[in-house]
């Protein structure tokens, strides 16, 4: 007898590639060559150890947006950013995409962030 195990809800996710990064962590240029939106995240949202990390990205779909990463105590931004460079595919929970989003600007955790290989 062949038994079924449930193991929840599927995960969906939200997959697209980094077009550019901006921040203040540690080899990295200021926000002088972050968009407008970056620039206000990066002051708007509360940062630990004044680390300030953003990207833009385009979703598989063709729509850009721009998130904060906010740093936690399971990653780094620096190891984020190191990771991270223009044409870096990235994914996210769709949960975890749409819960931080206000139009096209959000944030999100940077353990909830998957980077993926170009």
């Amino acid at each position: 007898m062949h038994k079924t195990v449930q193991t929840g809800p599927e995960q969906i996710y939200i997959s697209g590639t980094v077009l550019n990064e901006c921040g203040t962590i540690v080899d990295k240029e200021s926000t002088a060559g972050c968009s407008e939106d970056a620039a206000i995240l990066n002051n708007e949202f509360p940062q630990f150890g004044g680390s300030k990390y953003s990207i833009r990205f385009k979703k598989d779909s063709g729509m850009e947006y721009t998130f904060a990463i906010l740093e936690s105590n399971q990653h780094g931004l620096e190891a984020l950013s190191l990771a991270i460079e223009p044409k870096t595919r990235i994914k996210m929970l769709e949960h975890d995409f749409r819960s931080h989003l206000n139009g096209l600007v959000g944030r999100i955790y940077d353990y909830e962030l998957v980077v993926l290989r170009y």
